[in-house]
């Protein structure tokens, strides 16, 4: 019987995890027949990463809206990690930009979101742990692969995380689905 892991799947999911974080992978499978399946730079990632690419006659079901592009990868867990060790590891916190989300319900927005932060160079996303959609395979999709490329901190408080950043001199911005209009809240 195999170990528990979770199933990732996509060609962008799949190589951003065996480029940036290859130790989380248990395997990877790909569709003998699939019409788009793994490309040759996914294969030679995993040989130089030192990991088996298994050919299968159909993935594993993974559900209902799952469109795996012939291509997926059993991982131990996706790579969060707490405030204190990200800024363990952190030599300049005051410069640079970050994002700080709060209660991001729908894991596709979670996974459009870190794809627009990794667009825009942010150093890290800082997730709230209340009301907010777990790091999962759909949010690994959605972000193109990102999630496994840009820093993701879970904190239990994001106030904590604001005051840090104004303390070190960060300007703070914040958007609200409710708010005004960011022309007349400056007037």
């Amino acid at each position: 019987m195999k170990s528990a892991g979770i199933w990732i799947w996509g060609l962008h999911s799949v190589e951003a995890c065996v480029e940036c974080h290859p130790e989380r992978i248990l395997e990877i499978q790909v569709e003998r027949d699939a019409k788009i399946g793994p490309d040759a730079r996914l294969r030679s990632l995993a040989r130089q990463a030192g990991l088996k690419v298994s050919e299968v006659p159909r993935l594993p079901r993974f559900s209902e809206e799952a469109r795996p592009q012939g291509v997926a990868a059993r991982i131990r867990s996706f790579p969060v990690q707490s405030a204190s060790d990200y800024f363990e590891g952190e030599s300049d916190e005051g410069a640079g930009q970050w994002v700080l989300l709060d209660r991001i319900q729908d894991p596709r927005n979670f996974g459009a979101i870190l794809r627009s932060a990794a667009a825009f160079g942010v150093r890290g996303v800082f997730f709230g742990t209340r009301d907010q959609s777990p790091v999962t395979a759909t949010v690994a999709v959605a972000s193109a692969g990102q999630v496994f490329r840009i820093p993701l901190i879970e904190v239990s408080n994001l106030g904590t995380i604001c005051r840090r950043f104004e303390e070190a001199g960060s300007a703070l911005f914040t958007l609200d689905m409710g708010g005004r209009d960011l022309e007349t809240a400056l007037d």
